[in-house]
């Protein structure tokens, strides 16, 4: 029964360092793309995304507004601009998020989120553009 428990451990031990190795393969020097709320110039970043594919990314800052009700969260104001491998260049507005951030277009069919280094881009509900990691960034 000992040697099972320690083969059991011995495995999730073995798969957490596994997926910690594959965590740390963003390169280190490449800073997060968010903007800070003084910010009059845009961040602009480029993803790479899985299978080849690309987004460049203008995060622009705006105001909030505050809730209509205080049982609600202040509306962001900021918006994001991308331009896909494909050539079509988008803006999205931003939308209130619970986790990182979140732009989208009036109808929700065009969907960005953004945490950290990383960018996910959605289109009709399914995601297009996956394991976008920021590879340099400009303002």
């Amino acid at each position: 029964m000992q040697t099972r428990t320690v083969i059991i451990l011995l495995f999730l031990v073995s798969v957490a360092g596994i997926t910690s190795a594959f965590a740390l393969r963003r390169p280190a020097s490449v800073p997060t793309p968010s903007v800070s709320a003084n910010s009059t110039t845009p961040l602009t970043a480029l993803f790479r995304c899985e299978g080849g594919k690309s987004i460049s990314a203008s995060f622009y800052e705006g105001s909030t507004t505050p809730p209509a009700t205080s049982d609600m969260p202040p509306t962001p104001g900021g918006k994001v601009v991308i331009t896909l491998d494909d050539g079509r260049v988008l803006s999205l507005a931003q939308t209130i998020s619970g986790s990182g951030v979140r732009y989208a277009n009036a109808d929700e069919s065009v969907v960005v989120w953004n945490k950290g280094d990383e960018l996910m881009f959605e289109e009709n509900g399914t995601s297009t553009h996956l394991g976008c990691i920021a590879s340099s960034t400009q303002r």
